[in-house]
C-alpha cells in the first residue's frame, strides 16, 4: 500500500463535534477559518502531528494543546503546517502592471516608496516588490510580513531554485539574484536584499502592525481565509497603515462585499485595488 494511503487509511475519523471544537480554536489563534469542505485536509494535518506524540484522538490533542499548558510551540507549529505557504515571484502580473506607473512616476528626490508585502510567505512577492521598485525608482524600502515565522526564515534567508526564480524577468534576475551554493540554486544579491526587512506579524492583532504607514501594501491570498467580520476587521487594520491616496492591492474579488471606510476601489486591467481617501 502507497504510504499516503497507508496515513490515510490509519487516521481516526473527524467527529462532527472534534471539528466543530478544532475549527473555534483555529480560528480564535489566527483567524482562520476552515469550513466542512476543508475538514480531510484538517483531519491529515492534525494526525501528522499527533501520531509522532503518541496521541490517538483528536479531542486528546485538542486537550493537550488547550488545558495542559504545552500549546505555545505547537501550536504554532500546527498553525505552519494548516497554512500552507503558496506564493510566486511577480505572481500577479496584473497588479505589478499597475504598480509599474506608480513607480515610474516616485520622484528620486523623494524618499523611497515605502511597500509592505503582508503575508509574504518565503518571499518572493516581497523581493518582487523590492526589485520593481528598485529597478523604476533606483532605492527599495520593503517590509515583508508572515504569521509563519519557519516560511519568514526562508524568506530572511533568500535562497531559491532556478526552476522558482523563472518568472523573475530576465534583466532583473542578472542584476538581483546571484548563483548559490547547491545545484541549481539562487540567492538574492545584497543590493537588493538590503532594501527589504522581515517580521512576524498576525493580521487580526493591532499589536503586531508596522508603527509606520506605507505607500503601497500587497496582501494576497490570505482575507480568502476569513469569515466576512475578520475579513473587514483585516481590511480596517492594513487600510489604517496605508498613507493618505495610499495604494492596497488584493487578489482580485478578495474584498467584495465588505464595506469600507474612507477608501474607494481604484480597478486597473485585472488588478483589485483599493486607494486610501487623501
Amino acid at each position: 500500500m502507497p504510504e499516503a494511503a497507508a496515513v490515510e487509511s490509519s487516521m481516526p475519523e473527524l467527529s462532527l463535534d472534534e471539528g466543530r471544537l478544532w475549527c473555534e480554536s483555529i480560528e480564535r489563534r489566527c483567524g482562520v477559518y476552515f469550513p466542512e469542505s476543508q475538514w480531510r485536509h484538517l483531519r491529515r494535518r492534525l494526525w501528522e502531528r499527533m501520531r509522532p506524540a503518541g496521541i490517538a484522538s483528536y479531542a486528546g490533542y485538542w486537550r493537550c494543546l488547550e488545558r495542559e499548558g504545552r500549546g505555545g510551540g505547537e501550536w504554532e507549529k500546527l498553525t505552519e503546517d494548516l497554512l500552507n505557504p503558496e506564493t510566486a515571484f511577480f505572481r500577479h502580473q496584473p497588479s505589478h502592471d499597475a504598480l509599474k506607473p506608480v513607480l515610474q512616476g516616485w520622484r528620486r528626490d523623494r524618499t523611497p516608496c515605502a511597500i509592505w508585502s503582508a503575508g509574504c510567505s518565503t518571499g518572493e512577492e516581497a523581493y518582487s516588490l523590492a526589485m520593481a521598485s528598485q529597478a523604476l525608482t533606483g532605492a527599495a524600502d520593503v517590509m515583508g510580513t508572515d504569521l509563519n515565522r519557519t516560511a519568514l526564515g526562508r524568506a530572511a534567508a533568500g535562497v531559491y531554485s532556478e526552476r522558482q526564480a523563472a518568472t523573475v524577468p530576465p534583466d532583473w534576475r542578472t542584476r538581483f539574484l546571484a548563483p548559490a551554493p547547491g545545484a541549481g540554486l539562487v540567492e538574492v544579491a545584497p543590493v537588493l536584499r538590503a532594501g527589504v526587512r522581515f517580521q512576524p506579524f498576525h493580521l487580526l492583532e493591532p499589536g503586531t502592525y508596522p508603527r509606520r504607514e506605507f505607500d503601497v501594501i500587497f496582501c494576497f491570498n490570505v482575507l480568502i481565509y476569513f469569515r466576512p467580520p475578520a475579513r473587514q476587521e483585516a481590511l480596517a487594520g492594513l487600510l489604517g497603515r496605508l498613507k493618505p491616496g495610499g495604494l492596497l492591492f488584493l487578489a482580485p474579488g478578495e474584498g467584495v462585499g465588505v464595506p469600507l471606510c474612507g477608501a474607494g476601489p481604484a480597478h486597473r486591467d485585472g488588478a483589485y485595488i483599493l486607494r486610501r481617501a487623501a
